[in-house]
């Protein structure tokens, strides 16, 4: 099975987000590495072949900047004449606050397809700002999908979640499968309020990193699909939690 890498910001509090580098890697090992060593701006796009970058789709959110070696959702609110904030204020007036913050819904997948791919990622998330959508609620994060197919309805992802535990996730025709989850950062979530912040990282470099390869179904395992292959990807998981982004 062969998906696209993505890059995905679901975080309805909103959390600027700020991706310092990404390397999904080839199942021959061969690297693609993108340091946002050049400048500019990649704006939305309805389908990756109207993207004006070859590498990647930012299929929500607006805007991507790339600046100083890092790219940059849009930051803070948009303002009032932004073709986004209106086109959001239109689109999806209840995720984006009125088109104020498209970056709620942030989407960035690269136009390259791999079947195996490990993929590593660094974020920073500068700032909370508390919406009123109401989608905003624990499951919300910051996340790594792989095997991107079927526009988005058949994929895995990978991440941590506001209310401080990291997940692996299926999502097969639309229809989404617990895999692994556990709590990683202290706290309780209050999603009912706006004083009290996501649980995680906040003004601090952090990273995330996944792996997707095959697995095989053992004898006796064919009726536990689900189960099987949440065994097959826990060392992501748990090498997530020990902070150590090698993945084996």
């Amino acid at each position: 099975m062969i998906g696209t890498v993505a890059l995905i910001g679901l975080i309805l509090y909103f959390r600027p987000a700020q991706f310092q580098s990404v390397a999904p890697m080839t199942p021959d090992d061969s690297p693609f590495r993108f340091s946002f060593d050049t400048d500019g701006v990649l704006e939305e796009a309805g389908a990756p072949e109207e993207s004006s970058s070859a590498f990647w789709w930012l299929d929500s959110g607006g805007r991507l900047t790339m600046r100083g070696l890092r790219g940059e959702t849009m930051q803070g609110e948009a303002g009032p004449t932004d073709a986004w904030r209106i086109r959001y204020a239109i689109g999806n007036p209840r995720d984006t606050d009125q088109g104020v913050h498209p970056q709620n819904i942030f989407r960035l997948v690269t136009r390259a397809e791999w079947k195996d791919a490990r993929i590593r990622a660094i974020f920073f998330i500068s700032r909370d700002n508390f919406g009123s959508s109401p989608n905003r609620n624990s499951s919300n994060g910051v996340f790594l999908m792989s095997r991107y197919t079927d526009a988005g309805q058949t994929l895995y992802y990978t991440g941590v979640r506001v209310d401080g535990t990291a997940v692996i996730k299926k999502k097969y025709r639309g229809t989404y499968y617990t895999l692994a989850q556990e709590k990683i950062f202290p706290g309780t979530y209050r999603g009912d309020r706006d004083d009290i912040p996501p649980i995680g990282p906040e003004r601090a470099r952090f990273g995330l990193g996944a792996r997707c390869r095959p697995w095989s179904v053992q004898p006796g395992m064919a009726q536990h699909g689900v189960a099987a292959e949440a065994a097959a990807l826990t060392v992501a998981l748990q090498q997530f939690i020990a902070g150590d982004l090698q993945l084996a």
